[in-house]
């Protein structure tokens, strides 16, 4: 499995885990907690998009994860990567 596989339902993992950790830390998750929250997505998201590729997830459950992971990826790009984008100094206020 290489970095361009680690997508779901055409998500980079790669963006939806730091995305969904900086919408975390507005509702107060700090220091280790956000690491471990890191850790911890990293981990279930990884490891369901490697069962997916290899055919252990039921069909029938694909649709519903996709709704999930596209959804989560809708709400991050309306919040967590705001907040982010404008802290490094992309974004002007």
């Amino acid at each position: 499995m290489n970095f361009m596989e680690l997508e779901i339902a055409g998500i980079s993992l790669l963006l939806l885990i730091p995305g969904i950790v900086e919408c975390a830390k507005n509702f107060g998750v700090q220091g280790k907690a956000s690491l471990a929250l890191s850790i911890g997505l990293g981990f279930f998201f990884v490891a369901l998009a490697r069962t997916i590729s290899s055919g252990l997830v039921p069909v029938e459950w694909l649709a519903w994860i996709e709704v999930v992971v596209v959804g989560l990826a809708g709400s991050m790009a309306a919040s967590g990567y705001y907040d982010l984008v404008r802290r490094t100094g992309l974004l002007r206020d």
